[in-house]
């Protein structure tokens, strides 16, 4: 993403830049490797911050306030999960997280009637409407 954002914002649109972009990347790792291994880390840190500071859309942390709490909640134990561990992990946990959350306002949509009346006293009749799956219970 760093380097299309890079090429894009140099003016490169077409298919040869992004050629040359990829023959230069592929140079400076085989080729250029005793140069490039000589460059400080804390340099290629800083690189990495911009780019990420650059490439982040902050207008979207407005958008906090117009989904659900659930949805800013699997959004920010994702990033801390991403952070402290992993993102394999923390997929797994959005997801696990998600489908919960689904799961809990399915089963609140579930309309449960006694319709008994008119029916032998032995027997009862229920009428269930919403989605029957596992979290109704």
């Amino acid at each position: 993403i760093g380097q299309s954002l890079i090429n894009v914002s140099g003016g490169g649109t077409g298919r040869v830049s992004s050629f040359i972009m990829s023959a230069g990347l592929f140079v400076s790792v085989v080729v250029a490797t005793p140069l490039v291994s000589r460059l400080p880390t804390a340099a290629l840190v800083g690189l990495m911050f911009l780019v990420a500071l650059n490439t982040f859309a902050w207008g979207s942390l407005g958008l906090c306030s117009v989904i659900s709490k659930m949805d800013v909640l699997v959004i920010a134990v994702v990033t801390v999960v991403t952070i402290l561990v992993d993102l394999a992990t923390a997929v797994l946990l959005g997801l696990f997280l998600s489908a919960l959350a689904f799961a809990w306002s399915a089963a609140k949509d579930v309309k449960l009637a006694d319709e008994t009346e008119g029916v032998d006293g032995k027997v009862r009749v229920f009428r269930l409407q919403g989605p029957l799956f596992f979290g109704s219970a």
